[in-house]
Parts: C-alpha cells; structure tokens; sequence
C-alpha cells in the first residue's frame, strides 16, 4: 500500500487515509520549499540553473494545491462521519479513498499545466 496501516479499527477510517496522504504532501513541499532556498542563497548564477527553479517553483505550488484538497477531503470525510454515523455501508469504502487519494495528487497536477500557466520573472 502507499502508508502504513495500523491493526487499530480507529486508525482504519478514511480520516487517517487522509491524513496520511496529506502529511506526506506537507512534508514534500516543505522539502522542496527548503531546497528552493537553498538554491537561491548557494547559487550566484541562477539563471544558469532556471529550469530546476521552475521545477522546483512548480512542484511547490501544485504540492500546496493538492494539500489543500486532501485537507478538503479529511473534513468530508469526518462530516460523513458525523452525519451517517448508523450508515449500513460506510461512503469511503477503501477503494473510493484510494481513488480520492489519487485524484489528490492528479487533479492539481492537471489545473498547474493545462488552467493555470505560471509565467515567473526573475530580477
């Protein structure tokens, strides 16, 4: 699987899907925000190295993007919770979070190159 799973009922649910996916997005935009600092202190000819910037400019907002999203869908996750809690069949089957947790990553990914076009300047 993509995270690990406890043999604790509670830490089964859709909730901790979820919290999983979008920690493993903090900590991968928080990685890639450093990196980008780092670059831009060390290098004294950035323009040498632009595409890896625009990479790593790229990444960082679309990880933030898909963040978002996951935090989104935690909070579904815990309303269905709350409003169906005597459900005969639970919404976020495991199949329906994997494919959540995909789109997570996916759907921003897609908005970033196709809707969303980042022109960045440099001085």
């Amino acid at each position: 699987g993509m995270h690990f799973r406890s043999k604790l009922p509670e830490l089964q649910g859709s909730f901790y899907s979820f919290f999983i996916f979008t920690g493993i997005l903090l900590f991968s935009c928080f990685f890639i925000v450093f990196n980008k600092n780092v670059i831009e202190k060390n290098l004294q000819n950035i323009h040498k190295y632009i595409l890896v910037y625009k990479c790593l400019f790229f990444a960082s907002h679309w990880l933030s993007l898909s963040h978002t999203v996951g935090k989104v869908l935690g909070v579904a996750a815990r309303f269905t919770a709350i409003c169906f809690p005597l459900a005969d069949r639970d919404f976020w089957s495991p199949r329906r979070v994997r494919v959540a947790g995909l789109l997570m990553y996916i759907v921003p990914f897609l908005l970033y190159v196709f809707v969303f076009p980042a022109k960045v300047t440099y001085r």
